[in-house]
């Protein structure tokens, strides 16, 4: 990409129809609108896109622009990262 190389990242196909396909993307680092960008260079528009997950956090049901407390356990995944950088 423009700003430099990434970390590879994980496709998955998950759906096709005859004018969309749904794909499953696990990126390793975040930089702005990496999949995006990443879709663009292969010729592949991203039409929606949803996020699932944040590092260990499942967002579950969390609509846009809502938040919830980290359980004790997520707090725990979390801070086990962080002292590993």
């Amino acid at each position: 990409m423009e700003d430099g190389v990434t970390l590879p990242a994980r496709v998955f196909l998950e759906k096709t129809t005859d004018t969309t396909s749904t794909l499953k993307i696990t990126i390793f680092e975040g930089r702005k609108r990496q999949v995006r960008r990443m879709c663009k260079a292969v010729g592949h528009p991203v039409l929606k896109l949803k996020r699932l997950k944040i590092g260990p956090v499942m967002l579950g049901n969390l609509k846009p622009s809502h938040f919830r407390f980290l359980t004790k356990k997520e707090l725990k995944m979390i801070n086990r990262i962080t002292q590993n950088l």
